[in-house]
């Protein structure tokens, strides 16, 4: 239906128009929920946790709890879940419980009238019968007070009666001026708290805002400003004969009252204002929205057509022939003040003489356009998928992939204050144009990016960008910076993106209205460690969904008046961001319930203790904030066991499998639902105890046994190596001992018959006569048997234990190379440290290196014509260096050479299978130099 068009279309007053309009209609917002203009209202009931339906006291507590006293029973409310009270012992004595009346009084104690006169007492940790009836008789429960005397007792007036506590049984007491003067100034308190006194036809209360709260006689409620604005609530517009009984202003300014058979209810100022379908929209889905210049509101929706909302009502436009309903997927207004529209089918109509009508040529434009924005020199440009078109002078200019431009889907436009472009893309890309060309920005390789849903440039030439899916981008001097859920972000699906003028940002998302400080965000892109603080606007605050329209532009605006509109799925909500207040109370965190392996555990002992053995773990704990309750968040850390604190949302519960022995510490703090932390926050040491076996004791012992058993077994080990040790030392003593005697008989037995030998062939060779020597044989017998006898010299030596030392053997080793090289007449060069220690040689080993030294000194002997040999031992570490040098013609130390030796090839191998190396230089000019290196241990193959 097309309704009038208004004559006034640029008159500010719509704004009233539009509340007035509210004011006349009452929308329910869900369950239990009622709506005004101002204030949001939410009732609980007996099937939402209550014990009963007819709330008759309300009360806030010193540890933040609200106190609900029922016909049929008494619960504290923490703004999520109600937990009964009970009457501590519940035996025959103890007091039915139908509370009337709530006193909450300083030291933290809560004291509860009955409806038949009784009175009990709330400690902290249980509610125990002060007097199942008042002594002397009398229900008369509308008079009683309670109030503290100051003196650390409590006085309790019931009739005309007047009793004490100081912790006790009450004790009558006298009444006095100063006693009369204390319960007068307490029922006027009472009186302006919201409790009505005897014979009070109304219920009142003032607030710390100033505004006045007064029931009326029909059941509602009117609320009056300082300035003298009055608006009224009706909550029973049915039921006029039930009524308000008390009323109660929280430490976070909410209004609760006691609403009788109406239950429990809460007023809390509206921070979000609606506009709906029920207010006269023709959609009830929003999709884009703008306000022109002449001040009227535009909203494009879902089902086709749009809505211009002025002072004078609400006119819809059909678009399209035949009013066809094309959902409305972008908004433009040009430099003319002529308003563009695109649909989803990719149609283009400009509202010209009081209707919508088909844009020319629109067939050049790109496709499906969603992204429309004009610039400061009569262009439109007009993003979509197949990507950017200009109108300009009469006709299109594309910047497409068939011109050349590699843009993309384009889904967001937007032109700063000198007319340059900045685009984003369904590839979350963003581009900036300069000439006719696309500069590409924000580059973030290897990251999968969402589409730029909204772009948001500042004078300073950087850009704001929000996408859905991804985050807010922010571009500054070439530099990105992402802000996601690491940050703080409570959803990263943006739909919009607006700046109020006051250093804020604003944002549509799926999951409500997000406020952000500009200046915070740039301290976190400049590497600064504080978290942004969020303002998350819901249901709770006035939102009928959390869900804002998304992919469409613009889905969100800024009004000249400063005011602040979102397309949401459920209408169009409207903001005053500078009426927007924050709860600054911290919300003071509770720790409820502690379970160990589902033990529950008295919280009030010093230390919990829980186990033996590894243990479950169970925390139940709540925030006591009771302004949306349900968005507070929580943090724990189990120290001893966490790294560091965990973030769980909006979870009141936290769990741990498996605990290990040990002593820990719990603690949880809290954030209300304006992001303000208590960081203080509460905790609770406990213990899991060990197993038996994982006792300290236990350990002790252990290592004690343990250690007794090492020992023991250390010993017999050590006695079997000794033992061990013992048999190879006299086996080797045996081995020495044998070759002592092999050695002994040698050298006195062989060796002396030899040597005998050797001489008596000399002398008679000596007989035969000069002449005949050298065909004698006895001549040749006599060469033998001293060839036989050094032979036999050198295996006693190498047989004889005694010189199984590295010193005993370089001496045997210079004394034999000097009686060589002194028959050859050469002359040996000695270069030997003084001392050298007697580290023990086996007798292979010397053997073999005596052997291979031999070998060396005698191809110098034979080959090299040398007239001196130098012989150099060094001892390095567990190695030993021979060097044999002469001064000799030397020769050519190829391969062929070496291969062609057999004295050669006879010190390699022999080296070789002692572990050790053989390395050999030689020139005609220097001689020749054999080095021999020996490791001092090692198996002997020679």
């Amino acid at each position: 239906m097309t309704r009038p068009r208004s004559n006034h279309p640029g008159a500010p007053a719509w704004l009233v128009g539009v509340i007035l309009l509210w004011a006349l209609v009452v929308t329910p917002l869900s369950k239990g929920e009622i709506s005004s203009p101002r204030f949001l209202v939410r009732s609980w009931q007996a099937e939402d946790g209550l014990p009963g339906g007819v709330v008759r006291s309300i009360a806030q507590g010193v540890e933040g709890y609200l106190w609900v006293a029922t016909a049929e029973g008494l619960v504290r409310f923490d703004g999520i879940r109600f937990t009964n009270v009970e009457v501590d012992g519940g035996d025959e004595h103890s007091l039915p419980l139908s509370p009337r009346f709530l006193f909450p009084q300083t030291d933290g104690s809560m004291w509860v009238a009955t409806a038949q006169g009784g009175l009990l007492r709330w400690d902290g940790r249980r509610l125990a019968t002060v007097w199942k009836e008042p002594p002397g008789g009398g229900l008369n429960t509308a008079s009683m007070q309670v109030v503290s005397d100051g003196a650390g007792g409590t006085l309790i007036l019931h009739d005309t009666r007047t009793w004490r506590s100081a912790g006790g049984v009450p004790e009558p007491v006298e009444r006095s001026p100063a006693i009369d003067a204390l319960l007068r100034a307490d029922r006027e308190a009472w009186a302006k708290r919201g409790r009505p006194g005897v014979g009070a036809t109304s219920v009142q209360i003032r607030d710390h805002l100033g505004r006045s709260w007064m029931t009326t006689a029909s059941g509602g409620l009117v609320v009056s400003d300082p300035s003298g604005h009055s608006e009224t609530i009706t909550f029973l517009a049915n039921e006029t004969e039930r009524r308000i009984l008390e009323l109660l202003e929280d430490r976070e300014g909410n209004i609760w009252a006691a609403g009788g058979e109406s239950g429990l209810l809460q007023i809390r100022e509206r921070r979000v204002e609606m506009l709906t379908s029920a207010h006269g929209l023709a959609t009830h889905s929003a999709m884009a929205l703008l306000e022109d210049r002449a001040g009227a509101l535009w909203v494009g929706g879902r089902t086709g057509g749009i809505d211009r909302v002025t002072g004078s009502g609400i006119e819809h436009f059909p678009v399209g022939p035949g009013g066809m309903g094309r959902p409305i997927s972008a908004l433009c207004e040009d430099g003319s003040g002529t308003l563009w529209v695109a649909t989803r089918d990719g149609s283009i109509f400009r509202f010209i003489d009081g209707a919508f009508r088909t844009f020319p040529n629109a067939q050049a434009a790109p496709s499906k356009i969603t992204a429309m924005v004009a610039d400061g020199r009569g262009q439109v440009w007009l993003g979509g998928q197949q990507g950017l078109a200009r109108w300009a002078d009469g006709e299109f200019t594309n910047y497409g992939a068939e011109q050349g431009h590699a843009i993309g889907s384009i889904t967001a436009l937007a032109v700063d204050a000198k007319d340059v472009l900045w685009l984003g893309n369904s590839a979350g890309a963003l581009f900036r144009m300069e000439g006719d060309s696309f500069q590409p920005i924000a580059r973030e390789p290897g990251r999968r990016r969402r589409a730029i849903s909204a772009l948001l440039p500042e004078s300073d030439g950087s850009l704001w960008a929000a996408t859905l899916g991804s985050g807010l981008i922010y571009w500054h001097q070439d530099r990105v910076t992402r802000f996601t859920a690491e940050h703080g972000l409570p959803d990263t699906r943006l739909t919009c993106l607006l700046e109020d003028g006051a250093g804020h940002l604003w944002f549509g998302s799926l999951g409500g209205i997000l406020r952000v400080r500009q200046d915070e965000l740039r301290e976190a892109a400049s590497g600064g460690t504080r978290q942004p603080t969020w303002l998350q606007l819901d249901r709770s605050d006035g939102l009928l969904s959390r869900e804002c329209s998304g992919g469409f532009q613009p889905a969100g605006w800024r009004g000249r008046d400063g005011r602040l509109w979102f397309a949401t799925v459920s209408g169009v909500a409207s903001i005053r961001p500078a009426t927007v207040r924050l709860n600054e109370q911290a919300p003071r965190v509770v720790i409820e319930e502690v379970r160990a392996n589902g033990e529950l555990s008295p919280i009030t002992q010093p230390l919990l203790s829980a186990g033996p053995g590894r243990s479950r773990l169970l925390f139940r704990f709540t925030a006591l904030t009771l302004a949306a309750a349900e968005k507070a968040k929580f943090r724990v850390l189990l120290e001893g066991l966490d790294e560091g604190w965990r973030d769980i949302g909006d979870q009141r519960t936290a769990a741990y499998e498996a605990v290990p022995p040990g002593r820990y510490r719990f603690r949880v703090m809290a954030a209300n639902g304006d992001g303000v932390w208590d960081h203080t926050g509460a905790e609770v040491p406990l213990q899991v105890l060990p197993n038996w076996w994982e006792t300290a004791a236990f350990r002790a012992g252990a290592a004690a046994c343990a250690m007794l058993a090492a020992v023991g077994v250390g010993a017999v080990i050590a006695r079997g190596r000794m033992r061990r040790r013992l048999a190879r030392l006299e086996v080797q003593r045996a081995r020495e001992a044998e070759r002592s005697r092999i050695a002994r008989d040698l050298h006195d037995d062989l060796g002396a018959s030899l040597t005998e030998i050797s001489m008596l062939a000399s002398l008679a060779a000596e007989e035969a006569g000069p002449g005949t020597a050298s065909g004698n044989p006895l001549g040749e017998i006599a060469g033998k048997a001293q060839v036989l006898v050094t032979a036999l010299d050198e295996i006693v030596w190498a047989v004889n234990p005694r010189h199984d030392t590295v010193a005993s053997f370089v001496d045997y080793l210079a004394a034999s190379v000097g009686e060589s090289l002194e028959i050859a007449g050469i002359a040996l060069r000695l270069d030997i440290p003084r001392e050298l220690p007697a580290i023990p040689l086996e007798a292979e080993r010397r053997h073999s290196l005596f052997l291979a030294v031999r070998e060396a000194v005698n191809n110098a002997v034979k080959h090299s014509h040398a007239t001196e040999i130098l012989l150099r031992v060094r001892h390095p570490e567990a190695w030993i260096e021979i060097t044999v040098r002469d001064n000799g013609r030397g020769f050519l130390p190829d391969a062929e050479a070496r291969s062609t030796s057999e004295g050669l090839r006879n010190l390699n191998s022999r080296l070789a299978s002692l572990g050790g190396e053989c390395a050999i230089e030689s020139s005609a000019q220097e001689g020749t130099t054999v080095q021999l290196r020996m490791p001092l241990a090692g198996p002997a193959h020679a």
